[in-house]
């Protein structure tokens, strides 16, 4: 009978400590869940800065450029009619992007 209870007791405790164990790896997944959110937050909200300052200078036709913000790093894509418009897309972002790194892919189409 000692041995039954014990067993059960054993029992009881291993699917406890399992139950427990999967209570914490979803938590953990929620938690990895919440930072990719709040990445995606930052992403967003840096790529979007740089377009509405890119739209917002008449000096340059914004609608051809992509701006993307990636692994710490913000890109310009797209066409521009001129050196001085490429130049001038790039200053904007710089002074947009609070210290992130500006990479100018932006192609001169005459």
């Amino acid at each position: 009978m000692k041995s039954t209870l014990l067993q059960a007791a054993v029992t009881a405790v291993a699917k406890t400590l399992l139950l427990l164990s999967f209570m914490l790896i979803i938590a953990g997944c929620g938690s990895v869940t919440r930072e990719i959110e709040q990445t995606s937050a930052d992403t967003a909200s840096i790529e979007v800065s740089v377009k509405q300052a890119l739209i917002s200078d008449v000096n340059i036709d914004a609608a051809a450029i992509a701006v993307s913000y990636t692994e710490g790093t913000i890109v310009l894509r797209g066409f521009v009619g001129s050196e001085d418009e490429k130049q001038q897309a790039e200053d904007l972002a710089k002074s947009n992007a609070n210290e992130i790194p500006v990479v100018n892919n932006l192609r001169v189409q005459r």
